[in-house]
């Protein structure tokens, strides 16, 4: 695992431009979790509560968990609170945003960027969220806080963080799946220097909107877990206007890559380019699918392909275009 983590870096670094979040799919740890409440472990991400045992504790989960037997588990794909695949590798992350057992149960995640956003410069970000399967309710409220210094929480038991985050689902798109992972994206503007990120609920929640949808464990806390908790997973944040950017690549006018999301066959269109040599990697820097075109039109098979985040690199001998192919 530790090899193919350090080709990921490498790749997602050095080929599509600089993600500016650290450990943006959880999968780094210095500990392996045996319980819940256990964020730091996924280092540097950190919960922005000075005092876990009272406020917000949010949860690590990976699959080399093995505290068993243990009902807070922390595992992958089957824990505590549901079942779910990692979007990408064996990991992710996991926090409340919104619960009627406990009143305002909020809890947030928070890292530190690895390079502080420049002033009037666009940054495009992105990241996925998966219902968890004993929560019996669905919001809209979710959403990403930009900030110069670290944000924290206070010691009164889940307390709401009361900033206004940059970035947020659209209201009335209701995070409901606990199926598939959803993608939450949008678009920032620095005004310069911001260095940390807090991903959660910035509202009260009484100002939370929520659909019911049934379905959660009614054996957690009593029969009365009438909450919202999601997993998120691959969190990327990237300057808009870099080739090669995790979110949305700008590539040539002449190239175009359709349909996309695709859920296996996908077309390359391209005008005006002889010969282009083609190149597919997963998320770990393996190279999966490679061919030399020399028309106008590549079809290209995907169908055996798990679902995920693919990269098609394109080169030329006029230059390197690279399109994110998403595979549903």
């Amino acid at each position: 695992m530790k090899k193919l983590l350090y080709i990921f870096l490498f790749f997602s670094y050095s080929l599509f431009g600089q993600n500016l979040v650290p450990n943006p799919s959880f999968e780094q740890f210095d500990t392996c979790p045996n319980n819940i409440a256990q964020l730091n472990h996924a280092i540097p991400w950190f919960n922005p509560s000075d005092n876990q045992n009272i406020s917000g504790s949010s949860d690590y989960f990976n699959s080399c968990y093995n505290n068993y037997p243990n009902f807070y588990n922390a595992d992958v794909p089957s824990n505590f609170i549901g079942n779910q695949n990692a979007k990408t590798g064996v990991a992710y992350a996991g926090f409340y945003v919104y619960g009627s057992y406990f009143p305002n149960a909020k809890e947030y995640i928070e890292v530190k960027l690895n390079n502080s956003l420049q002033a009037n410069k666009k940054y495009c970000i992105e990241f996925y969220v998966s219902l968890a399967d004993s929560a019996n309710f669905a919001t809209d409220d979710v959403g990403v806080y930009f900030s110069i210094d670290t944000v924290k929480q206070d010691t009164i038991p889940f307390t709401v963080i009361n900033n206004i985050p940059q970035i947020v689902n659209p209201i009335g798109n209701f995070l409901s799946d606990k199926i598939n992972w959803t993608l939450i994206s949008g678009e920032y503007t620095a005004l310069g220097d911001e260095k940390f990120i807090t991903i959660g609920s910035f509202k009260d929640d009484s100002l939370v909107n929520r659909v019911f949808v049934g379905g959660g464990d009614t054996s957690l806390y009593g029969g009365t877990y009438n909450s919202s908790y999601y997993y998120i997973d691959n969190v990327l944040i990237t300057p808009c206007d870099s080739i090669g950017g995790i979110s949305d690549f700008k590539i040539e006018d002449n190239i175009k890559v359709f349909p996309n999301p695709t859920s296996g066959l996908f077309n390359v269109q391209m005008s005006g380019l002889e010969s282009v040599q083609m190149k597919i990697y997963n998320v770990y820097g393996e190279c999966i699918y490679q061919q030399i075109c020399t028309s106008a039109h590549q079809q290209i098979d995907l169908s055996e392909a798990n679902s995920g985040i693919y990269f098609l690199q394109l080169k030329t001998d006029n230059g390197t275009a690279v399109k994110k192919i998403i595979k549903e």
